[in-house]
């Protein structure tokens, strides 16, 4: 069974270390975390372990405003069938994350990612050109909550 918890240093190491190729670099090129600052900011981060307490995923927000939030993860590499049951622990996470709207950026070449946006309940609202220090192209995600803290 998968658990969320409350992220820690050591949790994003892991989870950097074993991370999709290119993800960490997405994420701290265009500026969406610097998580050694941030964690000693608070930042709203959580993790996915598995069964045996091993990293699976590091998940969060940055808040734009008290309604908008962008969310970031780090995901390890190799997840295979254990996706589900992530998928089914961030939709929960999200839904009580306490933002009326959350965004999220993917890579218009990342399919995978962009599936998994959408079955965790973002709907693409644009792309964004020359995005990525590469020139890489985004799609621009949003997920709409109706519940608020």
């Amino acid at each position: 069974r998968l658990s969320i918890v409350k992220m820690t240093v050591d949790h994003w190491i892991e989870a950097s270390e074993k991370a999709q190729d290119g993800q960490l670099k997405d994420i701290k090129e265009i500026g969406q975390l610097d998580v050694e600052s941030s964690l000693a900011d608070n930042l709203e981060g959580y993790t996915v372990l598995g069964e045996g307490g091993e990293v699976l995923a590091c998940i969060g927000v940055q808040e734009v405003d008290e309604d908008t939030a962008y969310a970031w993860t780090i995901m390890v590499a190799d997840i295979g069938a254990r996706l589900i049951g992530i998928t089914r622990c961030v939709r929960i996470w999200l839904d009580g994350c306490g933002y009326k709207h959350v965004m999220a950026d993917v890579r218009e070449e990342f399919i995978e990612g962009q599936r998994w946006a959408e079955l965790l309940g973002f709907v693409p609202i644009g792309v964004i050109e020359s995005y990525y220090e590469d020139g890489g192209d985004a799609i621009k995600y949003r997920r709409e909550t109706s519940w608020v803290h």
